[in-house]
This record gives structure tokens, sequence and C-alpha cells, in this order.
């Protein structure tokens, strides 16, 4: 799927619900923190997270590195779409980058974040293009165990 930003944003806005952000907030730190604590209660560590990250940023041991998975999460990996041929063209690090084997720390994912700006931003909210891999990953195990 080859769309620039300009197309993105007609189809975006063109489909995009108009909303009250006070209210979605709050509905969005209600809704979340209860996903997280009913969530803490079905994971199994059964590990089908930590396979299907692309950036990595999932392990058993140590949680989630928040600053990786901020970086994947914005589409510095190879199954972006949305990615350009050149990104990251010149950049020493560019392979460990899209393979997803760099490890980013907080001044290395900032200082990654201006290269990371494949769609264009309505609500000041990065879009993810991982695609949630790790959760669909999560709802599917779950989904075979009948936990969901």
């Amino acid at each position: 799927m080859d769309m620039d930003k300009q197309t993105y944003r007609r189809y975006a806005d063109a489909r995009a619900p108009r909303s009250s952000s006070p209210r979605n907030c709050l509905r969005a730190f209600w809704v979340g923190g209860t996903v997280c604590l009913v969530g803490q209660s079905l994971c199994d560590r059964c590990g089908e997270c930590v396979k299907a990250c692309p950036g990595h940023a999932i392990s058993l041991e140590n949680g989630v590195n928040t600053w990786q998975c901020a970086v994947y999460y914005r589409g510095a990996h190879r199954s972006n779409p949305f990615q350009p041929k050149d990104f990251l063209a010149g950049n020493p690090e560019r392979e460990a980058i899209l393979d997803g084997t760099k490890v980013f720390d907080r001044e290395s994912a900032r200082a990654l974040y201006p290269e990371l700006d494949f769609l264009p931003h309505r609500t000041g909210y990065a879009p993810c293009l991982c695609g949630k891999k790790c959760d669909v990953a999560c709802y599917n195990h779950l989904k075979e165990k009948n936990l969901l």
C-alpha cells in the first residue's frame, strides 16, 4: 500500500470521528486501567508477545523497554508500510534499527523521533505503526486457551 502523507491525511480526515478530548481522556484512563488489571491476571507468561514484537521491546525477565517500544511503535521497523526505501540512509546503525536489534534508551529514542515522521499528526498522538503485534499475539493466544 503506497500512500503519501497528503493522500493519507485526506483518507484519515474523511473517516475520523469528531470527539470530545476531555471525555475521551477520562474514558481512556478508566478503560486502560481496567484492561491492565484484568490483563495482569490473564497473563500466563507464554511469551507470544515477546516473539511478535518487531522491536524486541519485551522480555519475560524485564518486561517492556518503553523507549524501545516507542521507537518501533512509531514505525522504525521493516514491516512499516509507510516507510520510504531510503529511511535512515547513511545512518551506520540503520540495519540494527530496522531489524529491532538496536537497543534504545531515552536519549537515543528521542534523537530518532524526528526521523519517524511517516504520517501526518492530526491529534498530537503518534500513530501506531507496529500493528500492536504484541497485543494481537496475546489476544490470539488467550482465545486459543478460551480465556477471552
